[in-house]
């Protein structure tokens, strides 16, 4: 069952600070903003969404491909992906440019500041899907002309898709944003997305559920809701150990939905198997830290839910 996954392979630096963002904000000093926030934790993990996708789906038994550009400094991650006997025939090298880097700082209260630098990630678009006996593909965010490019590609191929816009949404317009949906067999995103969507596109996400097989919000420690046929399925989350990280938890989901859809299992299944996924990422730092087999997923699924 091979499945495009178009997305972003990134490296995340991952800062804490030791105390609150706001007692370093003066509210009359928001128009001169200069701050400084001294973080003596730091992690450099593999991230980027594709990368996180297809890590939780090769741990699902399945056979992802990423479509992605890289720059010079993509040797380690290169040999973590071939560690993890994850195909890389989509990934395509830049020169002159860097991978993707994501900058997190978290301060004790978990609120996050993010800077992001695109690199070679600007380049996706030149990326094309090649022909290939798909089972189906995510677009997930990237370059607002790359996910455009792919929806393009992956409809002259024939190939069902979820578009996942993400943290790309903020740079799609109304436009590029109902070029992706009309395309899409499903659609996915948060909660504060879907209300950012519907502001976009001025009109309710839900009135979206006629033209898509199913679209699928997710709530954080909420759950999600599944809309399709005319109903909406809820899913909770599942039971966590110690919850640690939550950084990358929607990409995880993402995986355990693509698993049952491949599998075809009912929507309250398939929602379940992706919050599990997205339990085992919360367990853990990093986004590619956690790890399970398929026969112990199998057996969590029967008591993560009460």
């Amino acid at each position: 069952m091979q499945i495009a996954v178009c997305g972003s392979i990134a490296y995340d630096y991952i800062l804490r600070f030791e105390g609150r963002f706001a007692e370093s904000l003066l509210p009359e000093k928001m128009h001169e903003l200069s701050v400084s926030f001294y973080t003596p934790e730091m992690r450099k993990e593999f991230g980027g969404t594709a990368g996180n996708i297809a890590y939780a789906m090769q741990l699902l038994g399945l056979s992802p491909i990423i479509f992605a550009t890289v720059g010079s400094d993509f040797s380690p991650y290169h040999a973590h992906l071939t560690r993890l006997n994850l195909n890389t025939r989509g990934i395509v090298n830049v020169p002159n440019e860097y991978c993707a880097q994501c900058f997190l700082t978290t301060d004790i209260a978990g609120n996050q500041i993010n800077s992001f630098h695109p690199g070679a990630m600007v380049h996706a678009a030149d990326n094309s899907v090649f022909a290939n006996d798909w089972r189906l593909a995510i677009i997930s965010p990237d370059a607002p002309d790359a996910m455009l490019a792919h929806s393009a590609r992956l409809q002259s191929l024939g190939v069902p898709y979820i578009f996942d816009p993400g943290q790309a949404l903020p740079v799609l317009d109304k436009a590029a944003i109902e070029q992706l949906i009309s395309g899409a067999s499903y659609l996915i995103c948060n909660d504060y997305e879907s209300a950012l969507l519907s502001e976009k596109i001025a009109r309710p996400i839900q009135s979206l559920v006629s033209t898509t097989t199913a679209i699928i919000i997710t709530q954080g420690d909420q759950g999600s809701r599944i809309y399709h046929d005319n109903q909406i399925t809820t899913i909770p989350v599942a039971t966590v150990t110690q919850p640690l990280d939550p950084t990358g938890c929607g990409d995880a989901y993402r995986a355990g939905l693509i698993y049952g859809i491949l599998h075809g299992f009912d929507w309250h299944t398939t929602g379940k198997m992706a919050a599990l996924c997205a339990a085992y990422q919360v367990e853990q730092h990093g986004t590619q830290n956690y790890d399970f087999s398929l026969p112990d997923f199998k057996r969590r699924l029967e008591t993560a839910f009460g």
